[in-house]
């Protein structure tokens, strides 16, 4: 009798997407430093650095791919909270929505659906409003 030993692992499109979702949580959080720093205010007592965020990611009927249809705001540590946010939501090419918040921890921007299904929105930046 002979034993054959097979390596089972995840399969090639389960490692694709979880890949893709990686991509889009580094290429958001690289930008979403990079967009803050040129818009916080002097003055702000918000450290960015500290906000807990991330994407809401869904299988768009429109584009047949996944999207970007929001972003969470977990944990805002109190120097962040009430102040006003200004989150881009891009495709490979352009910015196709600009949305404007007030940070508290539980927020959620959900995207309208005519916004998300219309495009494949791969990244998301965020900053603070100068001056708030």
């Amino acid at each position: 009798m002979t034993s054959t030993r097979r390596r089972v692992g995840p399969s090639s499109e389960r490692l694709f997407w979880a890949g893709s979702l990686v991509a889009f949580a580094i290429a958001g959080m690289f930008a979403s430093a990079r967009f803050a720093g040129q818009t916080v205010s002097a003055a702000s007592t918000c450290d960015i650095s500290t906000v807990d965020w991330g994407y809401e990611v869904e299988l768009s009927p429109g584009t047949g791919a996944y999207s970007l249809a929001g972003t969470r705001f977990d944990r805002v540590p109190p120097g962040c909270a009430g102040a006003r946010a200004v989150i881009v939501y891009r495709d490979d090419q352009q910015v196709q929505h600009r949305s404007e918040v007030v940070l508290v921890a539980g927020l959620v921007d959900q995207l309208a659906d005519e916004v998300w299904t219309a495009h494949s929105l791969t990244r998301a930046s965020w900053g603070i409003v100068s001056g708030t």
